[in-house]
Order: structure tokens, then C-alpha cells, then sequence
């Protein structure tokens, strides 16, 4: 059996060192599953008033109640879908991206279309374009989580697609759970 020398040991540790750099940044060397990378990654599902007080956070007297159910992709990605009765059956998923900010703390930003149906009109016609921005909380178990956002209604430029001020904005808090089985 041949002797190793001190010299070749430092060297050989040197290559599997650069081999793993060089894996990792590849995206070859990966967690085992996705919540390891990031435990918001997952599904959740809200309850709450559609829009709260922006200053109180008080729910606001008429505002339904809906559902409104997150997944949240690895990699910075994000749907969404809810029950908002406003908007009627007309309107797409959301989509959207979100990012961690600091310890348990993310924002996220999505929208969705809105659109109309009206009797004259043969297909179903962009109505509203619907902007969120969200900060979330994530819980020291990672099974539920608290958001506070805000959202503005825009009515697209029928030519140019282009967005003006908004026609209607207003806030929204909500406490999701962790969708399992």
C-alpha cells in the first residue's frame, strides 16, 4: 500500500472542494425536497375579509369573507386563486413572485385578470387588471402564516394594454394554514 503524502491529501481535498463549488452552482447539488430549501414553499389556504381599514385594520363592514388559496413555488414563484365574489366567475388565477427578506419575513407580489361578460359582446373581454403586494410572516412552525397587503384595481387601456392610476385600492390582512395531508 502506498504511502500518501500530506501534499496529496491537501491536493485531493483541494478537487472534491471544487468539484462540490462547482456542483452546487450548477444547481446539481440540491436539498432533498423543497421545504429544506425554504419552508414557505408549500400550498395555503386563507379565511378572511376581503378588505380590512388601511389604518385601523378593522374589517370593513360590508367586506366578504373569502378564501383565497397560495401555492408557493421553490424558486420564487407564486399562484394564487380566491373566491372574491366582486369579480364574479370571471377571472384568472393570480400569478406572481415572492421573496424572503429577512428570517421569517417575505413579500410577495401577484395579479390576476378580471374580466367582463356582457351580453353584447361574444367572448369575455379583460376588465380589470388586479395588483397585490403582501408582507408575510411565516410562524416558528411553518404550518401557518400572517399577511398584511394591499391591492389596486386597474382598468387597462383598451390599445395599449397601458395602466393608469387605479380605479379602486384598499388593504387586506389575513392568517393562512399549511395545506397537508
Amino acid at each position: 500500500m502506498a504511502m500518501i503524502t500530506k501534499r496529496q491529501q491537501a491536493a485531493g481535498t483541494f478537487v472534491l472542494a471544487l468539484t462540490l463549488v462547482a456542483l452546487a452552482g450548477s444547481g446539481l447539488v440540491m436539498a432533498q425536497n423543497d421545504n429544506e430549501v425554504d419552508p414557505l414553499v408549500g400550498v395555503w389556504e386563507s379565511v378572511s375579509p376581503s378588505q380590512v381599514d388601511c389604518q385601523t385594520r378593522q374589517p370593513l363592514p360590508d367586506a366578504p369573507i373569502i378564501r383565497a388559496a397560495y401555492t408557493i413555488h421553490y424558486g420564487g414563484t407564486m399562484s394564487e386563486q380566491n373566491t372574491d365574489p366582486v369579480e364574479g366567475p370571471y377571472r384568472s388565477p393570480g400569478f406572481g413572485t415572492w421573496r424572503r427578506t429577512s428570517g421569517r419575513n417575505y413579500v410577495a407580489g401577484y395579479q390576476h385578470y378580471g374580466f367582463v361578460d356582457e351580453n353584447l359582446l361574444p367572448t369575455k373581454q379583460l376588465g380589470a387588471i388586479v395588483k397585490v403586494r403582501t408582507s408575510i410572516r411565516l410562524s416558528r412552525d411553518a404550518k401557518t402564516f400572517e399577511e398584511s397587503g394591499t391591492f389596486a384595481v386597474f382598468f387597462p387601456d383598451p390599445v395599449t394594454s397601458e395602466l393608469d392610476e387605479p380605479i379602486f385600492a384598499g388593504c387586506f390582512d389575513a392568517m393562512a394554514h399549511r395545506m397537508t395531508f
